[in-house]
């Protein structure tokens, strides 16, 4: 499934949801740009402080695309604009990320831990901030065709990088 079809089944599922508008409960769409969910949409399921989540992300320019799902938990602070969700949560996650090119197919499966804050502009809009570490817990990699040995023999396989974001959010 790409990109463009799986962000139009989520739009038509969106509009087909009816729910209730709650300061603690209700789905969040999101949009954005982190790592390791690359260039995503998601849907998000708050109740209480907790929240739960999938993401369906590419990498612009290539055969790149990642699958994610989250656990939230909102642990401090108060926001001046959302009535009782607190701003500062913790986020683990898996990652499913697949990259093809001419040569190669690889799989990638991460986990992540991110600490990050809300800033709500209104009650239901607002941007997510978010850093932490994420850790390769796998790497399959499948040979196509044979390398013609050009290049510089140089890997750069990190278990353990950055995950810094900034996502958009939508409370529905």
């Amino acid at each position: 499934m790409n990109f463009k079809t799986f962000y139009s089944l989520l739009i038509s599922l969106l509009f087909c949801l009816k729910t209730t508008s709650y300061a603690q409960e209700g789905v969040v769409l999101t949009t954005g740009y982190s790592i390791p969910e690359l260039l995503h949409i998601g849907l998000n399921y708050q109740f209480d402080q907790d929240q739960i989540g999938i993401n369906y992300g590419v990498l612009p320019g290539s055969n790149t695309f990642s699958i994610s799902a989250q656990y939230f938990y909102h642990y401090g602070g108060i926001s001046k604009v959302s009535t009782k969700r607190k701003p500062w949560f913790f986020k683990f996650g898996f990652t499913h990320l697949q990259d093809e090119t001419k040569l190669s197919l690889t799989k990638y499966k991460y986990v992540n831990a991110q600490l990050g804050r809300e800033c709500s502009f209104t009650k239901q809009f607002g941007i997510r901030l978010e850093l932490g570490l994420i850790y390769e817990v796998d790497k399959e990699k499948i040979e196509k065709e044979k390398s013609s040995g050009m290049g510089f023999g140089i890997n750069f396989d990190f278990k353990l990088l950055p995950a810094p974001g900034i996502i958009v959010y939508y409370k529905l």
